[in-house]
């Protein structure tokens, strides 16, 4: 009888070696690993069993008839458990946790139901029953417990598997598919050809042997786990990096911001001093004018150091010491601009942008250079081949031919093989210089070109014997502007009334557009026309619609660095901006910003040409003119200045544009709070110098707003507490900038002053009444007059009515009766 179990005994000697390989060799934690692991388990204790329980029908006699129904219910159970740990195996390989699923729930449900009726089976025997006379007996429910119950789990296995076939490996389908076939084939054989074996824990035993073929191996798990790990490591450096960019691109904002509330009041300083370079004749105040130049630039220098160490990345080298080296501040003896002179030297400037070109002719004109220019690389060839030229400056980006691709061919031919090649570009980024020098470039400028930048670069790369002298720029503008006889020295002491640029242009950085045009205001403005006039807009709306991404790219470049130079400074940046993304190949961000780029230009060119149109057609009023003319109304006269043709009082002149250009809700205030405040001490009986000096004080009486953030004076709504105490600081900061000015002692009275109240709740000081100085109290109550007739974001211009009415309603109590008195006299003169 004992060779019906020949198979199965040779099954649990495999089982239990596969067993120990197991629990010596796959010690991971793996899902599929410890799912096999119970599977073996399980099955090699069922094919126990199972032997056990065919010996028991071997010697039915010796065994009594509870251990009978003992070992026959536990050989149900536990081919039902060892069922269902197969296919908690198979849901595993798919990577998916049963305990996670309403499968397991079931499952669990079936093995209670099995485990309830082998119990009620005692009382009952309607699953089987044994007595020694008559041996077993099968009950109704015999079938589904032992065959059907574990064929439930065999089958949802092979369901879970074909249904989610795509979350195994081929080799696992493979496996399982032989498993299974190999299980229902010997239950075939055994059922209806070999009836006097026992084959079935046999054939789930091979099954198993299959399967741990397609076991992964521990290594696979943790090569699996290690690449896990690193995706893991992966994702958390990308969204590191993600936080790093959003931190540069914060601080990149940061320190534009930073930038320029630094730079712009020291530009306006050195913008001041070159007017005083241009204009003095006299060789003390040159010299002095020339030192603060010397220190302005070396405090800029430094501001930029500073910058750029904040900008730097973390592991780079940086020199500390040389941001803190201010020995150079202390100097007496400073640099002046050198230009050099050199009438032989044969230069060839090649720039598809008309205006570039004329700026590089403006500066380069006073090296008394012989000059051609091209518009493009192929034009600039043809020159090269027919003339030997000892300069070449090339811009980067042009249409035909590039500048990089006509260096190449330049060098290819050897054309003007010994002169320098200076590289123009817009972009100016950290590494362009290296970049370029690689290339095979001498040397390489921002555009707009810096006339000082260029002229250091003529001395460092022109050779000696082209340069036959040496000039300092101030000595240039001195020859150019010097009076060649008395009819013309008398003709220049005439002094011109006229709108400032900044007043013509409010939307303008007038002051970087002149310093790039060499403070030359005539080229300025014929700058300022071609740009008008350039029509960039239709040219890129052209571009856009054929998708010519290329020329759309050089006309955005060559936009970007034209407005810069005339000091349109929001609209260089939006073409920036879509230049970056034209670049990065984003087209779809291109069309989208498109359409308010070309907006921008188009409006930014009717107000260019009306305030071009303004300019030309200006009245203008000389100081004879003024002398000898009919006293005009009080308005009018207000609206003619006082101003003297001195070199002072163009530097007030100055000051008060810069403070003006820093809000852009009124533009020019300081010029109509000056020219009110003369026209009121002209109605008190103040002598002409006592106007002139009141006039003075109203210019600067807003100094003190230039350390003032433009996020603050820009501000369109009302300000917080905190904004409004630091605005309450501009006239003590004012005073402090004039107190020492000794040419024009008392013109820190306005600046200090200005915001007091006749009724002494004023600031800084809360004087009252007498305790103002009169020209603070005139200047007070035509600041606030100003205020009351200019277009504000927060209130609009009052009627004449209504402005009387609030002059009564403050007699006494924010002004002065006397002004008030004055000042609505003034308003009735102007309304007759």
């Amino acid at each position: 009888m004992f060779h019906r179990l020949f198979f199965e005994l040779s099954a649990i000697l495999y089982n239990l070696m596969i067993c120990l390989f197991l629990t010596i060799t796959y010690t991971d934690s793996s899902r599929t690993t410890k799912a096999f692991r119970k599977f073996a388990y399980y099955l090699t204790i069922a094919t126990i069993v199972d032997v056990a329980t065919e010996a028991t029908l071997i010697y039915t006699g010796e065994i009594p008839v509870v251990g009978h129904y003992v070992i026959h219910a536990f050989n149900i159970l536990s081919a039902t458990v060892a069922a269902n740990s197969y296919a908690e195996y198979i849901v595993a390989c798919a990577n998916v946790d049963i305990k996670d699923t309403l499968l397991h729930k079931i499952n669990l449900a079936v093995v209670i139901l099995q485990c309830f009726l082998m119990v009620q089976n005692v009382y009952t025997g309607n699953v089987y029953m044994y007595t020694p006379e008559n041996g077993y007996t099968f009950g109704a429910f015999y079938l589904a417990c032992s065959f059907l119950l574990p064929a439930y789990y065999v089958l949802l296995a092979t369901g879970f598997t074909a249904v989610n076939h795509d979350c195994y490996t081929i080799l696992q389908l493979f496996s399982i598919g032989i498993a299974t076939s190999i299980v229902f084939a010997i239950y075939v054989i055994q059922t209806f050809f070999l009836t006097n074996l026992v084959l079935i824990f046999f054939s789930a035993s091979l099954a198993m042997l299959v399967l741990f073929f397609s076991l992964e191996t521990p290594d696979f798990h943790r090569l699996e786990k290690t690449i896990g790990k690193l995706e893991k490591a992966e994702k958390e450096a990308l969204e590191a990096r993600k936080k790093a960019e959003e931190a540069s691109e914060a601080k990149s904002e940061f320190l534009s911001q930073m930038s320029h509330e630094i730079r712009t009041p020291i530009n306006s300083i050195l913008g001041f001093d070159n007017l005083i370079l241009e204009n003095t004749r006299e060789a003390r105040v040159s010299e002095y004018a020339s030192k603060i130049k010397g220190a302005g630039e070396t405090l800029l220098a430094f501001f930029n150091n500073l910058l750029n160490l904040i900008a730097q990345n973390p592991g780079e080298d940086v020199d500390i010491n040389s941001l803190f080296d201010y020995s150079s501040l202390l100097e007496t003896d400073i640099d002046e601009t050198i230009v050099p002179i050199m009438p032989k030297a044969q230069i060839l400037v090649v720039d598809d942008n008309a205006m570039n070109v004329d700026l590089l002719l403006k500066i380069m004109k006073k090296t008394e250079a012989q000059i051609d220019t091209a518009v493009d690389g192929q034009k600039a060839l043809l020159k090269l081949r027919k003339k030997t030229y000892d300069l070449v400056i090339m811009d980067h980006m042009m249409p035909i031919m590039d500048g990089v691709e006509t260096l190449s061919i330049m060098k290819e031919e050897r054309l003007s093989k010994d002169a320098p090649v200076i590289m123009l570009t817009a972009g100016g980024l950290r590494g362009d210089e290296e970049r370029f020098k690689e290339l095979g470039f001498d040397a390489y400028l921002s555009k707009p070109v810096v006339a000082d930048k260029l002229y250091d670069l003529l001395i460092d790369l022109m050779p000696s014997h082209l340069i036959e002298s040496r000039a300092s720029l101030e000595h240039l503008f001195y020859k150019e502007n010097a009076p060649v006889n008395k009819e013309q020295e008398e003709k220049t002491d005439v002094t011109i009334y006229r709108k400032s640029l900044a007043e013509l242009f409010p939307d303008m950085n007038v002051t970087a557009g002149l310093d790039f045009c060499m403070g030359d205001e005539e080229f300025y403005l014929s700058q300022v026309e071609m740009f008008a006039d350039s029509d960039k807009g239709t040219e890129l709306a052209g571009f856009l619609e054929n998708r010519n991404w290329d020329s759309y790219l050089i006309s955005v470049h060559s936009l970007k660095s034209t407005a810069k130079t005339i000091g349109a400074d929001s609209l260089s940046e939006e073409a920036l901006a879509i230049e970056n993304a034209l670049k990065e190949g984003r087209y779809e961000s291109v069309t989208k910003g498109h359409g308010a780029l070309k907006t921008h230009f188009d409006e930014l060119c009717i107000a260019l040409k009306k305030g071009l149109d303004e300019y030309k057609n200006m009245p203008v009023q000389t100081a004879d003119d003024k002398d000898g003319a009919p006293a005009a109304s009080g308005m009018q006269q207000a609206a003619d200045s006082p101003l003297g043709g001195g070199l002072s009082a163009q530097i007030l002149l100055a000051l008060a544009n810069t403070v003006d250009s820093r809000d852009i809700n009124n533009p020019g205030r300081s010029m109509r709070v000056a020219r009110y405040s003369s026209e009121i001490a002209r109605r008190l009986g103040k002598s002409e110098t006592e106007q002139q000096d009141v006039y003075y004080m109203g210019l600067v009486h807003d100094i003190g707003k230039l350390i003032i953030p433009e996020k603050i004076l820009r501000k369109p709504d009302s300000l917080t507490e905190e904004e409004s105490e630091i605005v309450r600081q501009h006239p003590i900061i004012g005073y402090e900038i004039l107190r020492n000015i000794s040419e024009m002692p008392g013109l820190a009275t306005g600046a200090r002053w200005h915001h007091e109240r006749y009724d002494g709740t004023g600031y800084p000081d809360g004087l009252a009444g007498e305790e103002i100085p009169i020209e603070a109290r005139i200047i007070g109550i035509a600041d606030a007059y100003d205020a009351m007739t200019s277009q504000r974001p927060y209130a609009s211009v009052m009627p004449p009515l209504k402005i009387k009415k609030e002059l009564e309603r403050n007699r006494g109590k924010q002004f002065d009766p006397v002004l008030v008195d004055v000042l609505i006299g003034m308003i009735d003169d102007k309304e007759s």
